[in-house]
């Protein structure tokens, strides 16, 4: 992906082990630092980098650890995967009369 297709909203959902992390996210992950573009990067899992990577690390399973935040505000409750599955499917849904969070290629 060029930095062109990045400059706006991207969401990547794809299967487990679909190759996500390495193929994808860490690649886009060193060209936004490279540039020094400012980017929110979800994990739910929490595992799959290193804390130092980041300026700011939110943590939905270990706020006392870091920074927290709340991906549901309406139902704080909400288990962090399902939360994380939430906010994306809200990204996914839009259509031709709302379409800012879809980049289809």
């Amino acid at each position: 992906m060029s930095a062109i297709h990045l400059r706006r909203h991207t969401l990547i959902v794809a299967p487990t082990c679909s190759g996500k992390t390495f193929k994808l996210i860490r690649p886009i992950i060193t060209m936004c630092l490279a540039a020094k573009y400012i980017s929110i990067f979800f994990d739910p899992k929490g595992n799959d980098f290193v804390p130092a990577l980041f300026d700011i690390n939110f943590s939905m399973q270990e706020a006392e650890k870091s920074t927290s935040i709340r991906l549901c505000p309406i139902n704080p409750d909400l288990e962090p995967t399902k939360a994380t599955n939430k906010l994306a499917e809200t990204l996914i849904a839009a259509n031709k009369d709302n379409p800012f969070f879809l980049d289809a290629f």
